[in-house]
């Protein structure tokens, strides 16, 4: 785990600077390459910092960058940590990181803590990456992190996959299947669901032949 902000980092016991941080990370990356592994670096706080306050994009792309150039990793995840991202903001961001990186794999990871995860979702897929993946929660779940402040809520798995649905994307996943498994984990563990889709179902017409 890396961080495009010094504050998230020590928030995270973490007592290094970005630049020692991202030495290690690397060095540890090398470590889990050589083992066979596959290695993918998180960069959190890439849109702002819920401590620190605006961070330049300048900041995760220079990050992305050195971590392609160092060919032990294999992926840059692109972190929304606290949910501050807006569209036009993702937009700007993967313009840019594709210009700086290339075909240098990117995950985009979003918290939904003001509830533009899934605007921001339309956004990514309008960029130039060419090797885009999204990283979502089962029920909207996990993403609460206790020491830094706003963060809460990935976006939901569920509610994703039916938005791209409508959008005629294909994603391989039975929605119907999808929403059962995520109400009868509701129902078995008592937790509260972030997503909306398990509550209201899927647009049934959009699922109908010839729509």
């Amino acid at each position: 785990m890396h961080a495009a902000s010094q504050s998230v980092l020590k928030a995270n016991g973490i007592e290094e600077t970005l630049d020692e941080r991202l030495s290690n990370v690397i060095e540890q990356a090398d470590l889990a390459k050589a083992a066979g592994l596959r290695t993918s670096v998180f960069v959190s706080a890439s849109f702002g910092c819920s401590i620190e306050g605006r961070i330049r994009p300048q900041v995760p792309i220079a990050i992305a960058q050195q971590l392609k150039e160092s060919a032990v990793v294999d992926e840059v995840v692109i972190s929304d940590s606290t949910g501050q991202a807006d569209p036009r903001q993702v937009a700007d961001m993967l313009e840019r990181l594709n210009a700086a990186v290339g075909t240098f794999p990117v995950t985009l990871h979003l918290h939904d803590s003001r509830g533009a995860a899934l605007a921001n979702v339309v956004a990514a897929l309008d960029s130039p990456i060419a090797e885009l993946t999204l990283d979502v929660g089962f029920g909207g779940l996990g993403g609460d992190v206790p020491f830094l402040p706003e963060a809460s809520g990935n976006v939901a798995s569920e509610d994703l996959v039916e938005m791209l649905h409508g959008m005629g994307v294909s994603t391989g996943v039975d929605t119907g299947k999808l929403l059962e498994a995520v109400r009868r984990f509701s129902a078995a563990t008592g937790w509260t669901l972030q997503s909306r889709t398990p509550a209201v179902g899927p647009v049934l017409w959009k699922y109908a032949s010839g729509t």
